[in-house]
């Protein structure tokens, strides 16, 4: 079930995470070059701060502290023309709990990269940060 906020936009979470050594983490999907932050929908009942912290550890393995809340991304979903809202964030690793979720490519960027790597819908956030 999508959960929505009041304005009828499907409310997602994710973040921005960064490593020790500035780098970011991108995800991607093998055989294709679209590369994004960990993120997905939340579930009832989450705060946007508890669901941000599920879907990185679902889609990446790692648990993480959130250190700043950065701006939202919004857009209208192309084959369905659903409003969408991503709460985003800034996080750093606290631990390793698993190698995360199967059919999911993760690689560590520097800030350029990243940028170019990324669609300019998410790359405004690396200013951000």
């Amino acid at each position: 079930m999508k959960i929505k906020n009041e304005q009828g936009e499907i409310m997602k979470a994710g973040s921005i995470i960064m490593n020790d050594e500035g780098k970011i983490l991108l995800l991607t999907i093998p055989n294709r070059d679209i590369w994004s932050f960990p993120k997905g929908h939340m579930e009832a009942d989450e705060t946007v701060e508890q669901a941000t912290r599920r879907e990185v550890l679902e889609e990446t393995g790692y648990e993480i502290n959130i250190t700043k809340q950065l701006s939202d991304i919004v857009y209208t979903k192309d084959d369905t023309g659903e409003p969408i809202r991503i709460f985003m964030f800034l996080s750093t690793i606290n631990k390793k709990i698993s190698s995360g979720e199967e059919g999911i490519a993760k690689e560590w960027f520097t800030v350029e990269e990243a940028e170019k790597k990324l669609f300019p819908n998410l790359a405004f956030l690396l200013k951000e940060i």
